[in-house]
């Protein structure tokens, strides 16, 4: 059985019901589609950004807490320094005193 047929009144041209459904819905879809695929892409931006400013903090505080690490030795070895250079100023001191 053929599909019905529409014919356009201003022109005369006629074309098959089927046809002129088929193009509508799958325009609908397609619209639909890109509608999903932009909000989507939208979405993934938005969550890479946020990641990327995450990455950006946690370098950060790792820089922070490395220069804190850093700054913690120093001065445990500056003390170190300090308690050694006594130690051996008292030793030496201790066995001028024995000559």
């Amino acid at each position: 059985m053929d599909s019905p047929k529409i014919t356009c009144p201003e022109c005369g041209h006629t074309f098959a019901l089927e046809e002129v459904l088929a193009e509508q819905i799958e325009l609908q879809y397609k619209q639909k589609f890109e509608q999903e695929k932009n909000a989507w892409q939208k979405r993934q931006r938005a969550e890479e950004e946020k990641l990327k400013k995450e990455k950006q903090k946690l370098e950060e505080q790792k820089a922070a807490q490395e220069e804190t690490l850093r700054e913690a030795l120093r001065k445990k070895l500056r003390e170190e320094k300090v308690r050694i250079q006594k130690e051996t100023e008292k030793d030496y001191g201790d066995r001028i005193k024995n000559l």
